[in-house]
């Protein structure tokens, strides 16, 4: 009996201590490459990068995954993309992402287009919080690490899209 307990109890802690875990994607694009750097052609000196993270609550966020998965594959699809890399909490309810775009405008091209206009009206329900940065990069020092993106976001505020512990009443967690 007390080797059971013992074997829950250790089953118990290793959960939590997954839970405080992230994991990310490694950073890749068409417009990147591991040995050479930014190869997207027209990119200058500077890239633009973009850092998201959201809190979600759990009832909507089928539908988010869904189209955040679409966004991915269309992300090719996009005249001046370089890379992504996304991030996650192990067993949350967090998700961060990076994109480095060659300026602004293929950046402003992407947001406004039908696969992620659509991604935003549909996963929207599903985000709880959010944070938000856009940044000139040295192209010669893409990617960013995570840290550096994690370090820029908690510079931000949050904008507040659902109800203090969302409508499911799951709390968002960090």
């Amino acid at each position: 009996m007390m080797a059971g307990m013992g074997g829950a109890a250790a089953l118990a802690l290793g959960v939590l201590g997954l839970s405080g875990c992230a994991l990310a994607s490694p950073f890749a694009g068409t417009g990147y490459d591991e040995d050479r750097g930014v190869i997207n052609p027209g990119a200058g000196d500077r890239v633009v990068v973009v850092i998201t993270q959201a809190q979600l609550g759990r009832a909507d966020r089928g539908e988010f995954d869904d189209h955040t998965r679409r966004v991915i594959r269309d992300l090719p699809n996009h005249e001046g993309y370089i890379g992504h890399s996304v991030r996650t909490r192990v067993l949350g309810d967090e998700v961060w992402t990076m994109t480095v775009w060659r300026d602004e405008a293929a950046m402003e091209r992407f947001v406004t287009s039908p696969v992620h206009s659509a991604a935003i009206r549909a996963g929207l329900p599903a985000v709880r919080r959010a944070k938000f940065v856009r940044e000139s990069w040295p192209a010669w020092a893409v990617p960013p690490t995570w840290g550096q993106a994690l370090r820029r976001l908690d510079a931000e505020a949050f904008v507040e899209y659902g109800p203090p512990g969302g409508t499911d009443g799951d709390a968002p967690g960090r």
